[in-house]
């Protein structure tokens, strides 16, 4: 029972992936980007803005740090047309290079994950929730230098979570809010 449970759910899907999705960059990066960063939306898409404005403050910042491919995917179409106002905003205010990906039907987090991870070009992947920014501006740096040194001895690196106070967060919000960088991308 448990097998067909799961064929169902599998070809559920794949069903569900194999609508295409539309994709659009915004703005275009200064070379090859170092790390690919997916961020999937759904509901709270008002978060994309705060993290574009935390990177285009860090860009001004660190303009030696690593070149980043942010990837949006909004995973709720029922906000598309707000989200694509808010995409434009974005655009003009922060003019930072970042990719969009609208999924045409709810794929759930892993699937959202995924269907950014097939748009994602760099050498290293970071799969970074909507609601988490870095907590300095070496954190991204530090993490990518640790997977590149170590590699291929880990496969992938996480982050611990810190509330506004720099209290580290119980385990109950690391369901909800996390970053970890995966294995490199072949």
């Amino acid at each position: 029972a448990l097998a067909r449970v799961r064929d169902a759910w599998y070809d559920e899907v794949q069903q569900r992936l194999s609508q295409p999705a539309e994709h659009n960059r915004h703005g275009r990066l200064d070379g090859d980007a170092e790390l690919s960063v997916v961020v999937p939306l759904y509901g709270r898409i008002d978060f994309m803005e705060y993290q574009l404005n935390w990177f285009n403050a860090w860009r001004r910042r660190r303009p030696a740090a690593p070149q980043l491919q942010l990837i949006y995917v909004l995973d709720d179409p029922s906000l598309e047309a707000d989200f694509r106002a808010l995409t434009k905003r974005c655009q003009t205010l922060y003019r930072i290079p970042f990719e969009t990906v609208i999924n045409p039907r709810n794929l759930g987090f892993a699937g959202a994950n995924n269907r950014g991870a097939a748009y994602a070009t760099a050498p290293w992947l970071l799969l970074f929730n909507s609601d988490v920014l870095p907590a300095h501006d070496l954190s991204l740096e530090t993490m990518l230098q640790a997977m590149q040194q170590h590699h291929p001895a880990i496969a992938a690196l996480g982050a611990r979570l810190l509330d506004r106070k720099s209290t580290r967060l119980n385990s109950s919000h690391l369901v909800i809010s996390y970053a970890v960088f995966c294995l490199k991308k072949k």
